[in-house]
């Protein structure tokens, strides 16, 4: 057994387990990242909303996390 596998004891002679959590943790991993109507959909901008399948949007798309912005500085130097 790995070590981050979750055991769940059971005490004996129980008649019923619980198994909603698991079952809706199990759901919501299940789910798909990015909702969307088919396949070949591009989806809406998540800053603006435009309908990227109709139109392009003027949104910067690399977004630098504030703690690692400072990295950036390293590639300009060469």
């Amino acid at each position: 057994m790995d070590d981050d596998e979750e055991v769940e004891i059971i005490p004996e002679g129980s008649k019923e387990i619980d198994l909603s959590k698991t079952l809706y943790e199990a759901i919501v991993i299940a789910q798909p990242i990015c909702v969307v109507c088919k396949e070949e959909c591009k989806g809406l901008c998540p800053h603006c909303g435009t309908n990227l399948n109709h139109t392009k949007c003027n949104c910067i798309k690399t977004r630098i996390d504030p703690r690692l912005e400072k990295l950036k500085l390293l590639l300009k130097e060469e």
